[in-house]
């Protein structure tokens, strides 16, 4: 490891053995904490030269599994792509990351070259209410709560390929990391879901690689709990799995190397209802 650089907007002691950087958060309002999320990512990204491989998570997040951590370096070396602009896959896991869900990518740990993240968070910051204003669903989709404004996921609201932060960010990967434009419209029409998903799935396939959080020994060290993030926060969404609706590190290989695999997920989405809970 060349240097840990810790950057948050607040006031902190410098941490051992790491840079650390504070930072202003930004004025403008965003859905959540993204612009902040996004600062936090622009300033780490300033201090790194753009041939270093990088790896960021969250601060609240660590990786206990030194012999994983060790292998990072080779495992990102070896995962290469004929569409990025430095023939590199984005590493990415798979906690938050969903296969049905347009562009939703955990972005709880990023794995790349810095030049390859310095492109995918050249953004500038977006405001609330321009998201919002986009977003025409029935009042009982959407609502908001301590965490901020809430989309409910359905066929239909995931026609909204960047309502949240993580899907803002993967857009861009899209758009700014791979020789040719691929990125997506911001909201697609519904008749539009399965070409969109199809384009979505082959950006997964050929583009990143996934890791499960229990590789890495990743724990969540999230306010009173400790949890490897293998299943999102809401315990709700564990109950009845949507078949093939987790991108998992298993489901990514079965999309890599199973040629059936795209096709079924595709059959599978167009038994799907419009406003059917995806869980």
């Amino acid at each position: 490891i060349k240097n840990i650089i810790l950057t948050t907007s607040q006031n902190t002691k410098d941490f051992k053995r790491a840079y650390t950087v504070v930072y202003e958060k930004p004025k403008i309002i965003g859905l959540g904490n993204e612009n902040s999320h996004l600062l936090s990512i622009q300033k780490g990204l300033e201090l790194i030269n753009d041939k270093d491989i990088v790896i960021k998570t969250r601060s609240d997040m660590r990786i206990f599994n030194e012999l994983a951590f060790s292998s990072i370096y080779e495992m990102h070396k070896s995962n290469k792509s004929k569409l990025t602009k430095d023939s590199s896959r984005l590493g990415a896991v798979s906690n938050n990351s969903l296969l049905m869900k347009i562009n939703n990518i955990s972005d709880h740990l990023y794995i790349g070259n810095a030049i390859q993240l310095k492109r995918m968070f050249s953004l500038p910051f977006r405001e609330v209410n321009q998201v919002l204003s986009e977003v025409k669903v029935e009042p009982n989709l959407i609502f908001r709560d301590s965490r901020g404004w809430l989309l409910k996921s359905t066929k239909f609201t995931s026609t909204f390929t960047e309502f949240y932060g993580e899907q803002w960010f993967f857009n861009s990967f899209r758009k700014n990391c791979l020789n040719n434009n691929m990125s997506e419209k911001r909201v697609i029409n519904y008749s539009e879901y399965r070409e969109s998903l199809e384009k979505y799935l082959d950006i997964i396939k050929n583009c990143i690689y996934i890791l499960d959080p229990e590789e890495l020994d990743l724990f969540w060290l999230k306010k009173n709990f400790t949890t490897l993030p293998s299943y999102l926060e809401d315990a709700d969404q564990n109950k009845n799995p949507i078949p093939a609706m987790r991108l998992t590190r298993l489901n990514w290989l079965n999309l890599v190397h199973n040629e059936n695999f795209k096709k079924n997920i595709l059959d599978y989405s167009d038994t799907l209802k419009r406003n059917e809970i995806l869980v």
